[in-house]
């Protein structure tokens, strides 16, 4: 949070409806902040915004908006819900579902740290949950009933959450890859964790609905035996790991 009398720079902490908690993060896209809702019965929300290096660049404002539009087509109980987007004082906004319990990473941390095995009744029910996810995502259409093409291209443990009801929730799918976007990434850089990453797409293909279905399996076994599967102590390693 910002010092006392120091104007706040994030667009998070000037949300009237919402009182900005702390940082969570930032990645090259934009910081993640948790909030509470200004109403009678408060409850904590994330709120995304752009980094304020980006703030007035048009090609990370249109990344973003696209991150929006897609977030807000998508109604699946797997995936993390967007609850609001717009401006603020021409500053963007995201505000996203909080998931209150654990990511993949850490359930598997926690289970090689113990020296055990997650259940594998309820590792492959998680694994069933996020297929069905992103099977609802692959299919996606937009308000005229053309197919989105989403890719979310960075299925990871980190992506992957369960609440604490045991619910499984997918993040970032609003970052996904989808035709008719106004922002095109560039380049041929592969996204996303290599370690989750297809051999094919390392090598150069474009990455298709299968490229999720690979790193959903890499996930799932290290759901069950609680190691990583392909990891190397550098880039190189981990790339020599996957391609063979």
């Amino acid at each position: 949070m910002a010092a006392v009398g120091e104007q706040p720079r994030s667009v998070a902490y000037r949300l009237e409806a919402y009182d900005a908690i702390c940082g969570l993060g930032a990645g090259g896209m934009a910081e993640v902040h948790l909030a509470r809702t200004r109403t009678k019965t408060p409850h904590l929300v994330i709120i995304k915004a752009l980094p304020e290096a980006f703030s007035g660049q048009a090609d990370r404002m249109d990344m973003f908006a696209d991150e929006a539009r897609v977030a807000n087509l998508l109604r699946h109980p797997n995936i993390v819900r967007l609850l609001e987007a717009g401006y603020h004082e021409q500053e963007p906004f995201m505000v996203l579902e909080y998931v209150d319990g654990p990511s993949f990473r850490e359930l598997v941390a926690d289970a090689g740290s113990r020296r055990v095995t997650m259940d594998l009744q309820l590792a492959v029910s998680l694994a069933i949950a996020a297929a069905d996810g992103l099977h609802y995502a692959h299919l996606a259409t937009d308000a005229f009933g053309e197919p989105l093409g989403l890719v979310h291209r960075d299925v990871s443990p980190q992506n992957l959450m369960v609440n604490s009801r045991g619910h499984l929730k997918i993040l970032d799918v609003g970052v996904a890859r989808a035709t008719g976007r106004r922002h095109e990434t560039e380049g041929r850089a592969v996204k996303g964790k290599l370690s989750y990453t297809p051999p094919e797409y390392i090598l150069g293909a474009t990455p298709d609905h299968r490229a999720d279905v690979f790193a959903l399996g890499v996930v799932l076994w290290e759901l069950v035996t609680s190691r990583r599967l392909f990891f190397g102590t550098n880039m190189a390693q981990t790339v020599k790991a996957v391609l063979n």
